[in-house]
């Protein structure tokens, strides 16, 4: 008895080993909707979150995704340390105090669109003074942007934001370049000709995860994706992974160049 004692404690033990190992190299996310770069109702989640899954991957780890519609309900909870971590984010300094930001990913090209019959251009923000400006509630927007002290009205998201461009409920829409035209393309469809961008991009933003620090081995978790992007950068693999998706149509950013 005694004997098959001791092999059922070894089991035991060497079963909760495995457990906590197996824990050590899990790592919980919360994501949103920002199509066409992530969004629960993507291909896997869209190009960023398989991004991150791949990138988890090439370390050992397993990603478990919780999507929360809220931006600001989300954002509450990482700083509470909840989850692991959010994406994305774009680094802003004041966030630091709270979160620690993963090496970046690929970008967004941030600035406004307007209807095409309204004739409505800038050389600084200031010029924009007179006009009502779309921006989304919880969003970290450009520090030259807030300086600006436009007159901007909040809602909870970017397809309600390029709806009440449609609508002119307000002149602007403060948004991503590749956002606003997936929103177009998928959901009004009769107003790709009617609406425009307004060059120059006021921001381009590097994506990132954002890691709470008060999560436990947040320092680890973000170090082993940072290592993932850059053997899944190197394999030429975060490049097929956008263009599987279709994002490069949206890649705004980078052809500019």
């Amino acid at each position: 008895m005694r004997i098959k004692e001791v092999i059922i404690t070894l089991l035991l033990v060497l079963l909760s080993g495995c457990s906590e190992q197996s824990d050590e190299k899990t790592v919980h996310l919360l994501y949103g909707d920002y199509p066409p770069y992530y969004g629960k109702s993507l291909v896997n989640s869209g190009p960023i979150s398989e991004i991150i899954v791949e990138s988890y991957k090439l370390m050992g780890y397993k990603v478990k995704l919780q999507y929360i519609p809220s931006w600001a309900a989300s954002f509450k909870m990482l700083r509470q340390g909840q989850y692991d971590g959010l994406y994305s984010a774009w680094y802003r300094k004041e966030r630091e105090q709270w979160f620690a930001f993963s090496a970046p990913m690929p970008p967004n090209e941030i600035g406004f669109f307007k209807h095409k019959n309204d004739n409505i251009s800038f050389k600084t923000l200031s010029d924009l003074k007179p006009y009502s400006v779309g921006v989304i509630l919880g969003y970290s927007n450009a520090p030259e942007f807030e300086k600006a002290q436009l007159k901007i009205e909040a809602v909870q998201n970017d397809q309600q934001n390029m709806s009440r461009l449609i609508m002119k409920r307000i002149d602007l829409a403060y948004i991503d370049r590749g956002v606003a035209q997936y929103i177009l393309e998928n959901e009004y469809p009769d107003f790709m000709d009617k609406l425009e961008w307004i060059p120059p991009a006021i921001e381009i933003a590097n994506q990132h995860i954002i890691f709470s620090r008060k999560a436990d081995r947040f320092q680890q978790k973000l170090d082993d994706f940072n290592k993932g992007l850059q053997m899944l950068t190197e394999q030429g693999r975060v490049k097929i992974i956008m263009q599987k998706h279709g994002i490069q149509k949206y890649d705004f950013a980078s052809s500019r160049q």
